[in-house]
């Protein structure tokens, strides 16, 4: 399934995308063809707290943090029925960066 930069299937609708323009934090919700997360998205490490979002938006879900099941590239998500709820934080996008531009 074709997708997007954070794991995002390019076939999701009612997609709802907030950012910085001076650093990497993002808000990401849509909505998945499936009830399943993206097949890019991997299982949140046990030892791995995620931060919590550092912007806000009406649309996304409060506490979100605490519902960290994946991590998709440098975002972190999780499922709830067809709904995908994504952040990403400045810290991870310096790290992703990073590591990009050393391969």
């Amino acid at each position: 399934m074709p997708r997007s930069r954070a794991g995002c299937p390019t076939r999701a609708k009612d997609v709802s995308y907030v950012m910085t323009t001076t650093g990497g934090d993002r808000l990401l919700k849509a909505t998945l063809p499936t009830t399943e997360a993206p097949a890019t998205c991997e299982p949140v490490k046990p030892t791995t707290t995620p931060g919590k979002p550092a912007l806000e938006a009406s649309w996304f879900p409060k506490g979100t943090s605490d519902r960290a099941a994946y991590r998709c590239d440098s975002y972190y998500a999780y499922t709830g029925g067809h709904t995908l709820c994504a952040w990403r934080q400045d810290e991870d996008w310096i790290s992703s960066n990073k590591t990009a531009t050393r391969n």
